[in-house]
């Protein structure tokens, strides 16, 4: 599956030439959860990774804290090889709260690993839509 993701009103451009997809963000994986240990569910923030194509630009983004809203497109491809959407994920209120960049020995380029707060998000997946929002802190 590919994974691409767009921030709304964002002068950072992705890296992405795919058609439908240019100019997003192509992510090597996208993790979130949501623990109920107490009856009150706690969302995690949402850890992407990427190549480090706009490293110092996407650091900004974590300095000034505005809110935006991202989309995550989860696609794998049809018979024709070209992208078939399978889900999407769109946060509302998100800002990006870490930043950090990882190189290893033989890679060809580095990659940055974002986490990324939100106050509500929306799901879909195969035209199945779940929606839900959280006070700050992502405490219901």
């Amino acid at each position: 599956m590919d994974i691409y993701m767009r921030i709304t009103n964002s002068p950072i451009p992705g890296d992405s030439n795919v058609k439908g997809f240019s100019n997003e963000f192509e992510l090597y994986s996208l993790s979130y959860g949501a623990v109920n240990p107490g009856g009150k569910i706690t969302v995690t923030p949402i850890t992407v990774s990427l190549a480090a194509y706009n490293g110092p630009q996407l650091i900004n983004a974590v300095a000034d804290g505005r809110p935006h809203e991202i989309r995550f497109t989860i696609a794998r491809s049809n018979f024709d090889g070209a992208p078939m959407v399978f889900e999407t994920i769109t946060l509302t209120g998100a800002t990006i709260t870490s930043f950090r960049e990882m190189v290893n020995a033989g890679d060809d380029r580095p990659v940055l690993e974002l986490a990324i707060s939100y106050a509500g998000i929306q799901y879909t997946q195969n035209d199945i839509k779940f929606t839900f929002a959280y006070s700050k802190g992502g405490k219901f």
